[in-house]
């Protein structure tokens, strides 16, 4: 089941929306992060298959009619603790791969909020250059410290 949640998230490609949503150092951080993420995730994938791995190696060294090693009594204990150890691990990197999951989504709302901010800025200052403001001077009153 781990091996086929990270297939599935190896699969998933890059959620670009539009070009001009990017700005140079959000789109390298994008695409940094998101290769990071699919590095970590084949990384994981391979230590998944190791597991698979150790389970089929000792289900044939223990089987019942053949006992490949003699000594299984001493090797079992062996083969179910490094199994065991290997299945923690990967409960570990698997709430690790969570995790990048979760920043990924954080960063990709980072660099959505900065391309509204910088269209919203951009349309403000439309607005603002095609009116233009008369700053008219008058006598409103008396300077402070005069008389």
């Amino acid at each position: 089941m781990f091996g086929a949640a990270t297939l599935v998230r190896l699969a998933r490609a890059a959620p670009i929306t539009a070009p001009a949503t990017f700005d140079e150092a959000d789109l390298k951080a994008f695409f940094d992060t998101l290769e990071t993420l699919a590095r970590r995730l084949c990384w994981l994938f391979n230590q998944m298959l190791c597991a698979v791995g150790i389970i089929l190696v000792s289900i044939w060294l223990c089987d019942g009619d053949t006992h490949v090693i003699k000594r299984w009594d001493v090797l079992g204990p062996v083969f179910s603790g490094f199994l065991g150890f290997i299945l923690s691990w990967l409960i570990t990197r698997l709430i690790s791969m969570i995790n990048g999951d979760i920043g990924f989504l954080r960063l990709q709302r980072r660099i959505l909020e900065n391309a509204l901010a910088r269209e919203r800025k951009k349309a403000a200052e439309k607005i603002a250059s095609s009116r233009s403001v008369e700053l008219v001077s008058g006598n409103y009153g008396r300077v402070i410290g005069q008389q």
